[in-house]
């Protein structure tokens, strides 16, 4: 599967969220250093708001990222938040994810929402037509 740029991504990404949690709202990122990261996580989150039907589910919590990450980026802070908010739902959402990596990050969450699993995944590059919004 082939995303126009990060928005097309983010907004198919949301409502696939939505379909399977319709209260879902809060969405954080987890690599904060990349420079489209935070336009990444403002799309989503613009897109979940737009389109959610349902009232909002203080007990979700979606933790986003573009691809970038690997499962085991997701280890810590999940762990922490699972330790802190025990009732807590976590859901994984990320549009690209490499085949290699689901069993590990399906462990560490409640829910893993994807949009692509690639068995040969070299660049996050190679599922965008553009690397922008």
């Amino acid at each position: 599967m082939i995303f126009k740029n990060y928005s097309d991504s983010a907004q198919i990404l949301a409502k696939k969220i939505l379909d399977n949690f319709p209260g879902a709202e809060t969405v954080v990122c987890l690599n904060s250093s990349h420079p489209h990261l935070d336009q990444y996580r403002q799309k989503l989150s613009d897109f979940l708001n737009e389109q959610r039907q349902a009232p909002v589910n203080s007990n979700l919590l979606v933790i986003s990222d573009p691809g970038l990450s690997q499962s085991t980026d997701f280890e810590k802070p999940i762990l922490a938040l699972r330790k802190l908010y025990p009732r807590l739902k976590i859901i994984v959402a990320i549009p690209v994810i490499a085949e290699s990596q689901k069993t590990h990050l399906q462990s560490l969450c409640d829910s893993l929402i994807y949009l692509h699993s690639e068995t040969l995944f070299f660049s996050l590059n190679q599922f965008y037509e553009q690397a922008n919004f």
